[in-house]
């Protein structure tokens, strides 16, 4: 086992391990999210505030298409790379430098057509705004999929703190840079302007950071062979193409499905009704944490797993964890709208909380869907996520086509609602038949399942009490060495 490993994991020992698996990483990588929902809601109500529903609405289409061609540009190879560097862990930093190759020639072949593109999509909105679209586009296509890149292999590899921690500095980055905007040009003609060239250098800072960390890690892996040198290899590209190819499709569908609703805005309503809509998206970021939390542990959880029994079981832990943790905070959040839109946002905003209700809901079924897929591509079946996912891409375009001409950005909220709802019942059973579980034991607990979680809960508490009494670190593990014991670091 890799030394890198055994600082995320701890000590293994039969009857006092440091290794409180799921429940530990599902707690401290809510916890990370936790700060990221904070920093993440504050963020939306410092822009919010700085740019107004109009300008709000024209940033909203710029991020919009930076992150559309982005997920584009990407071709499912990070998706990949987090795949293989869990299946084949050995091989994962030659997968890493292929990864970063192939993705930065990606990038440089597609910047100008992307950015010629924009112009065409942006044609309603002011000069300023286009202007602005272009130079998100250029710098977003190659800096966000590198950084997906470093975020999927920290996954893939199981260093979870690690991967908790760039995601940290994303959110603590980009809620200071926007905080500074607010307080020195509060409300200026160049806010707009200001706030696009945050985005960017958000993730041009970030990119050189996880990389810089990536480089860090492998200098201290020892696993790595001293005879293996950083190299390009063919086989690995054929295996992150093959992989990846239907995973790409499926991330499209799924930023098109969880973004669809707002193109569909982008091309037919006025900027003010869109900053509406992005405040009541800002509302369910709670639940989206939720979900990303849980997604985030499925994959090396599922992949890692040794035999059928273990993996139906993690599966298990994973649909009951989201759908207990998320429901709550749905309902809390749903009779709070009311009063936190306008306090938070300002009154300018009053016209997003009917749909912030309604949003709600949808980004339930969204959380759904999106854990549902992340445990088909674990399972090795990338087809059918893919499949699942353009399925619900088609349920959302006939809902937003039948409801968003007449009802705008309360017709495009349950447009949401109603096709996540009918996709999460067809992708769950799809799962439920592949991995031979019941659709019920899925979000239904069993007496079983609460003595696991009480001693889930128990044994992170145990962690913290070894670690805080020095039982995991390599000092006093030498120290009780000395003394009789046998531990092992």
């Amino acid at each position: 086992m890799s030394p890198l490993l055994d600082s995320i994991k701890g000590v293994e020992d039969s009857t006092l391990s440091c290794k409180p698996g799921m429940f530990r990483d599902l707690l401290e990588t809510f916890g990370a999210n936790g700060f990221l929902i904070a920093f993440g809601v504050l963020t939306s109500i410092v822009i919010a505030r700085i740019l107004g529903p109009e300008m709000r609405g024209e940033f909203a289409v710029i991020l919009l298409w930076s992150g559309l061609f982005s997920t584009f540009v990407s071709l499912g190879i990070n998706e990949s790379l987090g795949y293989f560097s869990g299946v084949k862990n050995i091989q994962r930093w030659k997968y890493l430098y292929t990864s970063s190759i192939v993705e930065a020639v990606i990038s440089l072949l597609l910047i100008i057509p992307l950015v010629f593109l924009i112009t065409f999509l942006m044609k309603n909105y002011s000069m300023k705004a286009v202007h602005l679209g272009m130079l998100s586009v250029g710098f977003s296509i190659f800096f966000i999929p590198q950084f997906m890149i470093a975020q999927s292999f920290l996954q893939g590899s199981g260093l979870i703190r690690y991967l908790n921690l760039i995601n940290l500095l994303n959110g603590l980055l980009y809620f200071f840079l926007v905080f500074g905007v607010w307080i020195f040009f509060p409300r200026g003609k160049h806010n707009l302007s200001l706030t696009t060239l945050v985005y960017i250098g958000t993730y041009a800072i970030l990119y050189f950071i996880s990389f810089a960390l990536l480089i860090k890690l492998k200098r201290g892996d020892r696993q790595l062979l001293k005879e293996e040198h950083l190299s390009f290899g063919i086989d690995e590209l054929k295996n992150l193409f093959k992989y990846g190819f239907p995973v790409s499709i499926a991330n499209l569908a799924n930023q098109a499905s969880t973004k669809l609703d707002q193109i569909f805005l982008s091309f037919l309503v006025l900027p003010e009704l869109i900053g509406f809509y992005t405040v009541a998206l800002s509302t369910a970021v709670g639940i989206s944490a939720i979900a990303l939390t849980v997604s985030t542990i499925a994959l090396p959880r599922i992949t890692n797993a040794r035999t059928i029994e273990e993996r139906r079981s993690a599966i298990r832990k994973l649909c009951l964890s989201y759908c207990y943790s998320s429901v709550p905070v749905f309902l809390l959040t749903l009779a709070a709208v009311p009063y936190l839109v306008p306090l938070l946002f300002g009154s300018d905003f009053m016209g997003a909380v009917k749909a912030s209700q309604i949003v709600l809901a949808g980004m339930l079924l969204v959380g759904t869907n999106q854990l549902s897929v992340t445990i088909l591509k674990a399972l090795g079946l990338p087809k059918y996520a893919m499949t699942c996912r353009v399925l619900a891409l088609g349920l959302l375009a006939v809902c937003l086509i039948a409801l968003v001409p007449k009802y705008d950005i309360i017709g495009a909220a349950w447009a949401v609602v109603l096709s996540n709802f009918a996709a999460s019942i067809i992708i769950m059973g799809v799962i439920g038949k592949k991995a031979g579980i019941k659709l019920l034991g899925m979000i239904i607990p069993e007496k079983e399942d609460m003595r696991i979680i009480q001693q889930g809960i128990l044994q992170v508490f145990r962690y913290r009490l070894k670690v805080n009494r020095g039982y995991c670190v390599e000092g006093s593990a030498k120290k009780h060495k000395g003394a009789g014991g046998n531990f092992q670091t």
